[in-house]
């Protein structure tokens, strides 16, 4: 008899926790820019859905975890996690409806159905798995799934300046003096951010293309050095076009915390005309705050003519 209990209980771990039975169940967590969230059931999640969603996803530096439920409620908890960042939105724009302001589950289901979804963001490849059901199925099954699991708990957020707090738990900050060609001009950047607003920035810098190709190329693995929670810089001071970079993400009560240097001074600067400005991306006290127009999602069909090549290659 024990062995017999052995053995069910064996085959319990190798199909059954990657199975549920019907009625399926509301469950999962995932973290999202430090912050746990559990999925768990609601008096609306159901509503007549006939639609169930399974969906496992890792997004280095912003996202991950794997939970399930009704259509709606997953649509909405996914196309939430996307769009917390613009290079991550981007890089499934194409199945975004802009009628409904949400991510086609459908045909993201679709694209599954075979393998992992993959793609690459500013801070390494992602992955994420979805399948979806049909309520009436007598079983699902996620043996394929790569079941990626979020924390049990929130990170503790960072007070990195007087006005932001930043639910990642550590702090960033970026430098930038850079020569415009088409203007003549310099144009110089010092700020703090929060990790994923800094990302953001970075995205949008890249895809500025009133700078120089240079400059935008050395920045394409900056954001790694925030997710590592480090440092990096790039220069080039002596010949046109001159840029001077440094990026730091770091903890906020570490020993011998970084400092914005003093900027350098380009060969020929007195040529050119100094202090062009540049609009900040993420000024508050949370990264959640810096997409004023996240939910509308205008950017969603413009991202993917804009993104380069380079970043989004599979």
């Amino acid at each position: 008899m024990q062995k017999l209990y052995l053995l069910l209980l064996l085959f319990y771990f190798i199909y059954g926790a990657k199975s549920q039975v019907i009625p399926f169940k509301v469950s999962g967590r995932y973290q999202l820019l430090g912050q746990v969230t559990n999925v768990v059931t609601s008096s609306d999640n159901y509503n007549g859905q006939s639609t169930w969603i399974f969906l496992s996803l890792n997004i280095p530096g912003l996202a991950i975890g794997t939970f399930n439920g009704y259509f709606s409620k997953i649509t909405a908890i996914f196309s939430h996690i996307l769009t917390s960042r613009p290079d991550v939105a981007g890089s499934l724009g194409v199945y975004y409806n802009r009628t409904v302001d949400l991510f086609d589950m459908i045909k993201l289901c679709n694209l599954s159905n075979s393998s992992i979804i993959q793609g690459k963001v500013l801070t390494g490849k992602f992955h994420i798995f979805i399948k979806c059901y049909d309520t009436k199925t007598d079983k699902i099954d996620w043996s394929g799934s790569p079941n990626f699991t979020a924390p049990l708990v929130s990170v503790e957020p960072a007070n990195c300046t007087s006005d932001k707090r930043c639910t990642e738990g550590y702090c960033g900050m970026f430098q930038r003096k850079a020569y415009i060609y088409s203007k003549h001009t310099i144009s110089t950047k010092e700020d703090y951010y929060c990790p994923n607003d800094l990302i953001s920035f970075l995205f949008f810098e890249i895809n500025n293309n009133l700078f120089t190709a240079p400059y935008l190329i050395s920045l394409s693995n900056a954001s790694f050095a925030c997710i590592d929670k480090t440092e990096a810089t790039n220069e080039n001071l002596r010949s046109y076009p001159m840029f001077y970079w440094y990026l730091s993400c770091y903890d906020q009560f570490a020993v011998g915390k970084p400092e914005f240097k003093p900027f350098p001074t380009f060969d020929s600067e007195g040529n050119v005309t100094p202090g062009y400005p540049y609009v900040a991306v993420g000024s508050g006290n949370s990264k959640m705050n810096y997409f004023i127009f996240k939910k509308k999602f205008i950017f969603a069909f413009i991202l993917n003519i804009i993104i380069k090549k380079i970043y989004y290659d599979v």
